[in-house]
Order: C-alpha cells, then sequence, then structure tokens
C-alpha cells in the first residue's frame, strides 16, 4: 500500500474523531502525540489485516475508510456495516476487523 494512502486514510480518521469527539475538547485544545500515533497504528493495523486477506484497500477512498474505521471501532451511528454499498462483501468483514481494534477515546492536550 502506498504511504500516501495511509497517511490520506489516518488523516481522515483524526478528522471523524476530532468531528464526533471535539466538543470535549476546548478550542485550544489538540490531538496529543500519543493519539495521533495511536491513529496511524489502528490505520497500518487495518491495512495489514486487509493485506493479510488480499483485500485491495485502494479500490476504495482512503478518506472514507478511515472515517469508517474510526466510526465502527468507537460505535457511532455510521460505518463499514452501515455503508454495503461502497464496500460490498467486505463491509461485514471490516466491521468485524475495526471492531476488534476495542473502542479508543480521544486525547486532547
Amino acid at each position: 500500500m502506498s504511504r500516501y494512502f495511509l497517511e490520506t486514510m489516518t488523516d481522515a480518521y483524526l478528522e471523524a474523531a476530532e468531528f464526533t469527539d471535539g466538543e470535549e475538547a476546548s478550542e485550544d485544545e489538540v490531538f496529543s502525540t500519543q493519539f495521533k500515533a495511536d491513529a496511524y497504528e489502528a490505520c497500518l493495523n487495518f491495512e495489514n489485516a486487509c493485506a493479510t486477506l488480499e483485500i485491495d484497500l485502494r479500490q476504495y477512498s482512503a478518506e472514507q475508510v478511515g472515517h469508517d474505521l474510526w466510526l465502527t471501532r468507537n460505535g457511532h451511528g455510521a460505518g463499514f456495516w452501515d455503508r454495503p454499498e461502497v464496500y460490498g462483501q467486505y463491509a461485514d468483514v471490516f466491521t468485524g476487523m475495526a471492531r476488534a481494534q476495542g473502542y479508543h477515546d480521544s486525547e486532547f492536550v
């Protein structure tokens, strides 16, 4: 997978986290360095799991995958499971892989 895809996916993951949990932070707070590293690791783990299953993530939008990874793993009202028209036969597989990573709180400084 390209580094660009992974970085774009991670940026989208963080964008979704900010959208869903940003109200917890004051205007001058930003994500912690550790949270950003955890986001990158979550996206990398997801990408590696797909590669192991021989699923080519490049057929999807990196932005959509990043958003849906955050939304699904944290039980928000949308995500992989909610987009079978996008992910087809992999919607349930991606949902299971995201949920296997467990819930993760946003961390601000």
